[in-house]
């Protein structure tokens, strides 16, 4: 089987691309001044909680994006080739898809870099719902190379929950010392 097939596979490509990997090619902040501010985050918070070394962090997100490209161009290739699946499911894994990447793009400046951890923590309900839905979607309809690709989104999940966790009760622990002075 062809990584194309025609034009509209290749179309779908591109905008699963775009889609996902669209930020780094932003004009107003470059990859390089993400990762300056990736790194003086990491200064701050490995003060407070274990973290792994500053190198595993990028290479971890480049790999779950690399999964996710692949898990959803994979079913959309052939998304309209099984039947055996109702046609509402094509809709509903576009939606999941686009919000799931919507919460994750979102949590990572607001955690990393605005530190408003509430709101770190509604996009991570949606970025876990919606993953759990996904994962069961995949497995339920037997779409095993899409539930093997995105699957491991739910480890990089974990690891947000416990980094948003972790800073909260920072956070928290810090007030109440504030208060007691």
């Amino acid at each position: 089987m062809a990584l194309f097939d025609n034009l509209s596979e290749l179309v779908l490509f591109f905008v699963l691309t775009a889609l996902i990997w669209g930020d780094w090619y932003a004009p107003t902040v470059s990859m390089w001044s993400d990762y300056e501010l990736f790194k003086k985050w990491h200064l701050r918070a490995s003060k407070y909680m274990w973290l792994p070394p500053t190198l595993v962090f990028p290479l971890f997100c480049v790999l779950i994006y690399v999964l996710m490209e692949v898990a959803f161009y994979s079913f959309f290739k052939s998304a309209f080739q099984n039947t055996s699946a109702p046609a509402e499911l094509i809709p509903a894994v576009a939606f999941l898809f686009v919000f799931n990447l919507c919460c994750t793009k979102q949590w990572i400046a607001v955690y990393m870099v605005g530190r408003r951890t509430y709101l770190a923590f509604g996009l991570m309900l949606g970025m876990g719902a919606t993953a759990i839905v996904l994962v069961a979607l995949f497995g339920f309809y037997k779409r095993w190379l899409e539930l093997g690709t995105y699957a491991p989104y739910l480890l990089w999940w974990l690891g947000a929950l416990y980094l948003t966790v972790r800073t909260w009760c920072v956070e928290k622990r810090e007030e109440t010392v504030k208060q007691v002075k």
